[in-house]
């Protein structure tokens, strides 16, 4: 099945970055929105759709239940 590039809200990072993700993968940002990263190109990589999907449900099981302007600190563990 065919995904109609045009009808993708995404699209313009591809245009943009000129990278396109293979099957195995998504676009993912360096710095998520949650935490103020910008929608903009640099602020956008291309990451394995399986370790994105398990960053970013971590994230959201950590901070779905903060109220809006909450400060959030970030260890980041070996």
């Amino acid at each position: 099945m065919a995904i109609q590039r045009a009808g993708c809200r995404a699209h313009w990072w591809a245009d943009a970055a000129q990278r396109v993700p293979d099957p195995t993968q998504c676009y993912a940002f360096t710095t998520l929105p949650l935490f103020g990263g910008e929608y903009k190109v640099d602020n956008i990589w291309i990451c394995p759709w399986e370790e994105w999907l398990r960053y970013t449900a971590a994230i959201y099981t950590q901070t779905k239940d903060l109220p809006d302007g909450a400060t959030v600190v970030v260890d980041f563990v070996d």
